[in-house]
């Protein structure tokens, strides 16, 4: 999927807003988002998981300002309730 691609504006709009019309066909079928680091967001990765999409993004070392830290365990498996609790207590 493409921004340049739409039919009506995208100037006005907020990256998230834009990527959530974007993916909207494919709405609560479990399909993967995939960006670069101009779209990822904490609140974008919120809505689209309670839609139940997976999204998968690049971080950049130098753009992570967006990005709250994550306590990795030092030994077992992290599940996904893990990482989401960790994401929405900061």
């Amino acid at each position: 999927m493409y921004v340049d691609k739409q039919q009506e504006t995208t100037a006005n709009m907020k990256v998230t807003d834009v990527v959530m019309r974007l993916a909207s066909p494919w709405s609560g079928k479990g399909r993967n988002i995939m960006t670069d680091n101009f779209f990822s967001s904490v609140g974008l990765v919120e809505k689209l998981m309670a839609q139940k999409y997976i999204y998968c993004w690049h971080i950049a070392r130098n753009n992570k300002c967006n990005i709250p830290p994550i306590k990795w365990p030092s030994q077992s498996k992290v599940s996904l309730d893990d990482l989401i609790s960790d994401l929405t207590d900061n």
